[in-house]
C-alpha cells in the first residue's frame, strides 16, 4: 500500500472524524477517560477504589473521581 492505495489502485484511506478534530462518539473512546485524574487516586488501593465504585454503583457522569477517592480514604480510616 502506498499513500492509501493498494496495488490495484483502490483507495483504502479513510477520512476519520478524529482527523477533522471531531469529538463525537465513538471516536472519543480512543481518548483517555482518566486523563488528568491520576493524581487523585495516587496512594489509594485501586482494588478498594473500584470495589467502592461497584458496590455503590457510582456514576462518574454525576460523581467526581475526587469525591470517590475521598470516600475510599475515609472508609480506610474508619470514618463514616
Amino acid at each position: 500500500m502506498v499513500d492509501g492505495k493498494t496495488a490495484s489502485g483502490a483507495n483504502t484511506s479513510v477520512d476519520w472524524p478524529e482527523n477533522k478534530g471531531s469529538t463525537n462518539w465513538p471516536w472519543r473512546q480512543r481518548d483517555d477517560p482518566w486523563a488528568g485524574q491520576g493524581h487523585l487516586v495516587q496512594n489509594i488501593d485501586l482494588v478498594a477504589f473500584f470495589r467502592y465504585v461497584r458496590e455503590n454503583r457510582v456514576d462518574f457522569f454525576h460523581v467526581s473521581v475526587e469525591s470517590v477517592a475521598a470516600a475510599v480514604r475515609a472508609e480506610k480510616e474508619g470514618r463514616p
